[in-house]
């Protein structure tokens, strides 16, 4: 798979695009940019056998994996949420005065006519019911920790309510509205785990026009299965999933493998009903990614594609192919196994 002879590095690769350094009071994002967008939030869910995976062969796999990533915050996962059975534990999201916190409680129907709610027996006023989702079998309890000022100061509305009322009542549903993005979150997979996590922030001090949940996610992504309904987006390594059975029955909206290693583990398996996307690192070696997805490639018994959304018009150095596997799945006996 041919690389474009560029300079790795975002500061290279966005020298070749006079728009992508350009920062203005309407920004414009860098054409590769919008064209990986438009990949992360068109990919399709697995129907039946098929499922679709997608390459990239990027300058550098880190930077544009995670700029995929948060491109794709707020993608659909595409699958019917069943509203939680009362007597379950819940993830849900609390305000009060020292701003939103992420909880998880117990969720009841409180009065005889089965018409409202309680969490942990705390009756909640009607047309007050936060989100929520049921935390999947295995997993009995999170925490509570607050949302931070990293979350905050992204979310903040900039309407000028004159009433105070109203101004907590918008400030409440942008952190309803984040939460919602935490239930299905992008999972990112990387043997340096932390490392990338920490690039975040380098690539939103980048203005290609971020949106304010994509900034808060940025400044709050998890790097612990545990983290799981805190962030959006989650950059875990396929070590970490090892022994917890319940991340197979959590909602993922799409898998993110830095390299050929996660690829190659069970660990993206465990959803095998969302979109996965490989991002090859060409500077890898002994034997390297491109070598080894090569040796991966024959023999496979999936549908090589283009797509007109996978095809980066005048930008080198991006190639990016979709292509169709077979599913595959993982149970929670096997996740023992996963390396």
């Amino acid at each position: 798979m041919a690389l474009a002879n560029t300079r790795s590095g975002p500061e290279g690769y966005a020298a070749q695009n006079s728009r992508a350094g350009t920062v203005s009071d309407s920004p414009i994002s860098p054409d590769w940019f919008t064209e990986m967008s438009k990949v992360a939030n068109e990919l399709e869910n697995s129907v039946g056998e098929r499922h679709t995976s997608c390459v990239f062969a990027p300058p550098t796999n880190e930077y544009f994996a995670l700029a995929f990533a948060l491109s794709a915050v707020g993608r659909s996962a595409k699958k019917a949420e069943q509203a939680p059975e009362p007597g379950t534990r819940v993830a849900t999201v609390l305000s009060d005065n020292s701003g939103g916190r992420f909880v998880d409680k117990d969720y009841r129907l409180s009065d005889r006519e089965n018409t409202k709610i309680s969490l942990d027996w705390v009756a909640i006023e009607s047309g007050s019911e936060p989100p929520m989702v049921e935390l999947p079998m295995g997993l009995e309890r999170l925490g509570k920790m607050p949302f931070g000022d990293g979350i905050e100061s992204h979310l903040k509305n900039e309407n000028n309510f004159p009433l105070e009322r109203d101004r907590e009542m918008a400030k409440r549903k942008e952190r309803w509205g984040f939460f919602e993005l935490c239930k299905a979150p992008v999972v990112v997979l990387a043997s340096r785990n932390h490392q990338a996590a920490e690039r975040l922030n380098e690539l939103t001090a980048q203005d290609f026009g971020w949106t304010p949940n994509q900034l808060a996610t940025a400044a709050s992504a998890g790097t612990s299965p545990e983290d799981w309904y805190r962030s959006p987006l989650l950059v875990l390594s396929p070590r970490a999933l090892k022994s917890r059975a319940w991340v197979s029955h959590a909602r993922a909206s799409v898998v993110v493998a830095l390299g050929m290693a996660p690829w190659l583990s069970k660990s993206r398996w465990l959803w095998p009903a969302v979109p996965h996307v490989l991002f090859l690192d060409p500077r890898s070696e002994n034997p390297g990614d491109i070598t080894e997805f090569r040796e991966w490639w024959p023999g496979r018994d999936i549908g090589w594609s283009e797509s007109k959304f996978a095809r980066f018009k005048g930008v080198p150095g991006i190639p990016a192919k979709v292509f169709d596997e077979k599913v595959k799945s993982v149970s929670a006996d096997e996740i023992e196994d996963l390396g």
